[in-house]
């Protein structure tokens, strides 16, 4: 029987989003296949018709993930000229639940929080395939938080890298902390230092 083209995008997105959940929770070595097919109410064999193997959900999930976070910064240099930084990094600390990860799934079908604090940690388990690509993709979002400073030369790059850090340091603090109230001291403190360092 051949499907529609249709269900198969749904097929493969429901993949995704439940490869995303798994490694989230179980993290990269955690979870195999037939626990991600489950997950996502598919047989095995399906997962199989969609990706060659775990690893290549896994570099799908943080390709799609990465590529959120960068489109979302650009989107926000665009709309907000100078004042992109800080109206930015206010919408990525700014949920209701401090501990809880940006939601990236109003920019791509694909659901979830965005991936760099919460795959980052888990690179360095997978193959060397998936760490250059981890690499290019996080070279693109430095190069474009780079693109929208006020600062030049290596002054620019050196501050994009202290935002990515101070981002993914920032949200994984926030969501260990078990108040609210702790949380929030720890997102309002690294905006405070994002502003200070940018001067924006």
């Amino acid at each position: 029987m051949r499907y529609p083209k249709e269900h198969k995008e749904e097929t493969r997105n429901k993949i995704l989003n439940a490869a995303l959940s798994s490694f989230r929770a179980s993290g990269y070595n955690g979870i195999g296949v037939d626990s991600i097919a489950k997950a996502a109410n598919v047989t095995s064999g399906a997962f199989y018709g969609h990706f060659n193997s775990k690893s290549e959900a896994f570099r799908m999930v943080l390709s799609e993930g990465l590529g959120i976070l960068r489109n979302a910064i650009g989107e926000s240099q665009r709309a907000n000229g100078n004042k992109w930084l800080g109206i930015f990094t206010g919408w990525y600390f700014s949920l209701p639940k401090p501990t809880a990860e940006p939601e990236c799934s109003s920019l791509l079908p694909m659901q979830g929080g965005c991936a760099l604090p919460t795959l980052s940690s888990e690179v360095p388990r997978t193959d060397e395939e998936t760490q250059q690509l981890y690499e290019v993709e996080i070279l693109k979002i430095v190069d474009t938080i780079s693109d929208g400073l006020q600062t030049h030369g290596r002054t620019r790059r050196r501050l994009s890298w202290a935002i990515i850090a101070l981002m993914i340091g920032g949200v994984v603090l926030a969501r260990s902390a078990r108040s609210e109230k702790t949380a929030a001291e720890i997102s309002k403190s690294i905006l405070a230092s994002i502003k200070q360092l940018s001067h924006q």
